[in-house]
């Protein structure tokens, strides 16, 4: 193993700009090498998910969350690289994203066991596309509820051995960098929190910088001070606060809703909305 690891690395620094820059993908695609952390005994040396599964970590205090609306970054990539004109996506492009997805494999990055015969008809009946406004708006929430769940097991994890604090960023109204495109709105899609933590970011070289307004600089400056109260106490309401940001405890956890108006919410909350007691069904964690 030790042999490999050394292979591997001498392999990269072989590579040339060129190969790396060409393997890296694209603005609308992921190259074949981005599949989430790689294992190599040294930086990273065991999953996450063993990790957090067995303790096997530095016990310290963990602060995990997600956007509302993880799905429409992808929805809009997509869209926006298929114009101009730009093309919303299609009730048959729904079906075949489903069918395409849940009848691989349900293990991390793509690997074994397989979901289970009958994944793509549970999944498809509990989304059916007549309960939402078009196809893409169907899609963010398929795509964005096993995340959503995925994130909260994982908090769930924390919580048994160390101070974990959850969150959701729920904020539908943020600006984002992408124009306008036909059916699509971002909502709270991923990546439109950060210009909150850092002003002014527009999504790198192909967005649109878009001043935040009176009540969203506020939500701003309150995130920016629970980030850094996080960072100097552990705790994003400082010292040993525990408000406004509940600590997240079992077995009633409760966690913070990030919006104009941000608040504690029930985990359950955050549970029912993202269908997590389907997803638990299907999910491997």
């Amino acid at each position: 193993m030790q042999r490999l690891r050394q292979c591997r690395r001498q392999c990269l620094r072989h590579l040339s700009t060129q190969q790396v820059l060409a393997l890296q993908g694209t603005a609308n695609a992921n190259g074949p090498y981005v599949t989430g952390p790689m294992v190599d005994g040294t930086i990273i040396p065991i999953t996450p998910q063993t990790a957090w599964s067995t303790g096997q970590y530095n016990h310290m205090p963990m602060l995990g969350g997600n956007v509302r609306d993880e799905g429409n970054f992808g929805i809009g990539i997509t869209e926006y690289f298929t114009g101009p004109p730009q093309v919303p996506l299609t009730a048959d492009q729904y079906t075949a994203n489903i069918t395409r997805i849940y009848s691989g494999n349900a293990g991390p990055g793509g690997t074994p066991p397989a979901y289970p015969a009958g994944t793509v008809d549970a999944v498809l009946a509990q989304y059916p596309l007549s309960n939402y406004s078009s196809p893409q708006t169907a899609y963010d929430y398929v795509s964005t509820d096993p995340g959503a769940c995925r994130a909260l097991h994982v908090e769930k994890l924390w919580a048994d051995r160390v101070p974990t604090y959850a969150y959701e960023f729920d904020y539908r109204q943020a600006p984002y960098y992408f124009p306008p495109m036909p059916e699509f709105t971002p909502l709270a899609a991923h990546t439109i929190d950060i210009q909150f933590y850092f002003p002014l970011w527009h999504g790198g070289i192909l967005g649109v910088a878009h001043p935040l307004n009176t009540k969203e600089t506020a939500l701003s400056d309150q995130l920016v001070a629970a980030w850094t109260l996080f960072a100097r106490d552990g705790n994003p309401n400082g010292g040993n606060a525990d408000s406004p940001w509940p600590r997240f405890v079992k077995p009633s956890p409760m966690m913070y809703s990030q919006n104009l108006n941000s608040a504690p919410m029930q985990a359950g909350k955050f549970a029912d909305r993202h269908k997590c007691d389907f997803w638990n069904t299907i999910l491997i964690y």
